[in-house]
């Protein structure tokens, strides 16, 4: 199943965001967007433009490359017969 850019930065500004402790509006006074475009790229639903998303990863100190990549593997659970 191929996954979204926008997922994926979704996933990631989420992740950071609250790694850091941060509340929606302090990331998007930080970060110079607003509290709704931050929620709609957070929900995935946004089509935020790369100087947005550079200025959310400068904002969360991460790379641009960071929010964009897709972290850890799947896991896939098969219980076995008993």
């Amino acid at each position: 199943m191929a996954v979204s850019a926008n997922d994926v930065a979704a996933r990631n500004v989420r992740r950071f965001r609250t790694e850091r402790r941060m509340s929606m509006g302090q990331l998007a006074r930080r970060c110079g967007v607003s509290k709704q475009t931050l929620s709609k790229i957070e929900a995935g639903v946004g089509n935020p433009t790369v100087d947005t998303l550079d200025a959310v990863a400068t904002a969360l100190d991460v790379s641009l490359r960071a929010l964009l990549t897709e972290w850890g593997s799947p896991v896939f659970v098969q219980r076995g017969s008993t």
